[in-house]
């Protein structure tokens, strides 16, 4: 998402590069976060709409983006969330819901299936996440 994506209610102003990850069978979604908007940007939530797998994401840690900043964060994902029934097809595909002080920005996420899959530890099975 780049910043001159409008916002829910109209602002720009936040730049988004993301990308799912599998580190060390845990899956996180990268962020980084570029503040255009001329003032700080903070209260950072973030949401994936359900999906067929189940996942979900841990809180944003708190901080601060000043204008003109960029910073770098790791998102734990979790099994648990709201599931979509409709087997998905490549490519897969989820979206964000990404809430700061000045808006509400949606955003797609490309993710391979092939990241999905982690191996249990000590049981020596693959699973699918």
């Amino acid at each position: 998402m780049n910043e001159n994506t409008a916002g829910q209610n109209g602002n720009k102003g936040v730049r988004v590069e993301a990308s799912i990850l599998n580190e060390s069978n845990k899956l996180v979604l990268g962020l980084k976060i570029r503040n255009t908007s001329g003032k700080p940007l903070g209260g950072f939530m973030a949401q994936l709409k359900p999906n067929y797998f189940g996942l979900t994401l841990e809180k944003i840690p708190d901080m601060t983006l000043n204008n003109q900043e960029t910073r770098d964060i790791k998102v734990n994902i979790t099994k648990g969330g709201n599931r979509d029934t409709n087997v998905p097809k490549p490519p897969l595909v989820l979206t964000v819901g990404f809430k700061t002080n000045i808006d509400i920005f949606y955003f797609n996420v490309p993710c391979m299936f092939h990241v999905l899959l982690v191996r249990e530890i000590g049981i020596k099975k693959i699973q699918f996440f």
